[in-house]
């Protein structure tokens, strides 16, 4: 896979608010994100990385809301599954 095409692959956004059970992030309005989460599979993945952490966190999401703000949509998904150290870095942060 090239770099190109992985690039249409992720949308840049910032996380807003995180807990263990859920997350939201904003996103620039012309993201292709928000037209995917409105559709018949609002499953996703988010991947960050966390102050003082080297690894990125990956973690599955289901849209549960999307506010239209004036330039970025917003986005209130629950946190569905995430691999061990991607939940543990995650905990850890939290905690």
């Amino acid at each position: 896979m090239s770099a190109r095409s992985l690039e249409k692959e992720f949308e840049p956004g910032t996380v807003l608010d995180i807990s263990m059970g859920g997350i939201r992030f904003s996103v620039p309005k012309e993201t292709k994100l928000v037209m995917q989460t409105a559709g018949d599979d609002p499953e996703f993945s988010v991947i960050f990385i966390l102050p003082h952490e080297s690894r990125p966190v990956n973690i599955k999401c289901r849209s549960m809301q999307t506010y239209d703000e004036p330039d970025t949509f917003q986005v209130g998904a629950v946190l569905l599954d995430a691999d061990f150290n991607s939940y543990q870095a995650l905990n850890n942060y939290l905690n």
